[in-house]
């Protein structure tokens, strides 16, 4: 099960609402199913509909996750759903499911 605490969990909701209404992702970065880091990348794209990370981006993520001896522990490759500037909350629910905070 994968473990995130609060201020990991808020950087997600706020790349996603900082992208709003495009579509976000973000690479979980950490080790023993626990997230350490959020990178958050950029949708190439700028699209509400579909997303294509940005390559240079996710190189540097990728290396520096290398250098830290971070692992890949997770991708969140769509933004949750945002009714009245706010979260969905039901399908945040549904999408983290599973999800140990």
């Amino acid at each position: 099960m994968l473990q995130i605490d609060d201020d990991h969990y808020e950087a997600l909701v706020a790349h996603a609402r900082a992208g709003y209404p495009n579509e976000a992702c973000a690479l979980l970065a950490g080790r023993d199913g626990s997230v350490e880091r959020v990178y958050a990348l950029p949708n190439a794209e700028a699209s509400p509909t579909f997303y294509v990370v940005e390559p240079k981006a996710q190189l540097r993520a990728m290396t520096e996750m290398d250098d830290l001896g971070l692992d890949l522990v997770g991708t969140v490759l769509r933004a949750f759903r945002i009714r009245d500037g706010r979260v969905d909350e039901d399908e945040l629910r549904r999408r983290t499911a599973g999800v140990a905070g």
